[in-house]
């Protein structure tokens, strides 16, 4: 067995191009693209984030439902960056970021159960950012029933597609018992290789639809405000920084479809570095 794992660690997980020699020591890779968006969108977030807490506790002098949300979820996005940070080649030393003919079959294997997880966190991450705005709108614009129920419909929505998803995700990924598999417990079943990324695709274009839903909500109110033109354009610029998340879903589905024709899925460890991008 320890000669399999030498033979695993040391074999190129794809024969590589012609004219191209495979480097499992020194490969380049694109893993600092990842890196660099982490370190400058999360460490902003967790920021925002604890001065939302303490202007909530030293005006209200206590936290709402929406703040305990935000809490949990910064919490889950935290654990979400640092599983990404583990799959890449540097500092993680997993399979991502260099081309798939520079990563070890070793590597490769590890990959899979923690990318599972990984895909996990982040629809459970998702769903709690979109459970605490949904929250605050509550408390926001509670006096009006039809916005109410809008806000009842997202929350519903999203939290009935979490447990769809971690349903379907159990259900592919979950061993049978008696079935076969190669290299002891690290590969995952076929089926959950299959079928876990069409179920993830269908989780962001969820994930954009609802965005583009939550922010539709504080939107439509505006024209109807008896607001001065630039306290209106004020409040709508406040909101409209929602868009950004919106931007960002839209472009890892147009990742997801335009820029993975078979060439890019057969160098998925390259070419996905753009969709952990966007995430």
């Amino acid at each position: 067995m320890k000669m399999d794992w030498e033979t695993l660690a040391t074999t190129p997980a794809r024969m590589a191009p012609p004219g191209v020699t495979s480097d499992l020591i020194h490969p380049a890779s694109r893993s600092w693209n990842v890196q660099l968006t982490i370190g400058i969108t999360l460490a902003p977030a967790i920021l925002l984030v604890a001065l939302r807490i303490y202007a909530r506790l030293r005006l209200a002098r206590s936290l709402g439902a929406d703040d305990y949300v935000c809490l949990f979820a910064t919490i889950t996005t935290i654990v979400f960056n640092g599983l990404v940070l583990s799959l890449l080649d540097r500092p993680g030393g997993g399979a991502l970021g260099p081309h798939i003919w520079n990563v070890s079959l070793l590597r490769i294997y590890e990959y899979q159960w923690p990318a599972v997880v990984e895909s996990v966190f982040l629809r459970i991450s998702n769903t709690l950012i979109k459970v605490s705005l949904l929250t605050f709108y509550l408390r926001l614009f509670n006096p009006v029933p039809r916005l109410k129920v809008m806000i009842w419909v997202g929350l519903v929505a999203v939290v009935a597609f979490l447990f769809a998803f971690l349903i379907g995700a159990l259900v592919l990924c979950r061993p049978l018992p008696g079935e076969h598999r190669t290299t002891a417990s690290l590969i995952i079943p076929q089926r959950c290789f299959n079928e876990l990324p069409h179920l993830t695709t269908a989780g962001t274009i969820f994930s954009v639809a609802s965005d583009f839903y939550i922010l539709f909500i504080p939107i439509h109110l505006l024209p109807s405000l008896k607001l001065s033109r630039k306290r209106k354009a004020a409040v709508a610029g406040v909101f409209f920084i929602g868009f950004f998340a919106c931007l960002a879903g839209v472009t890892n589905l147009t990742i997801r479809f335009v820029r993975y024709p078979p060439s890019v899925v057969n160098d998925f460890t390259w070419g996905i570095i753009d969709t952990y991008i966007s995430k």
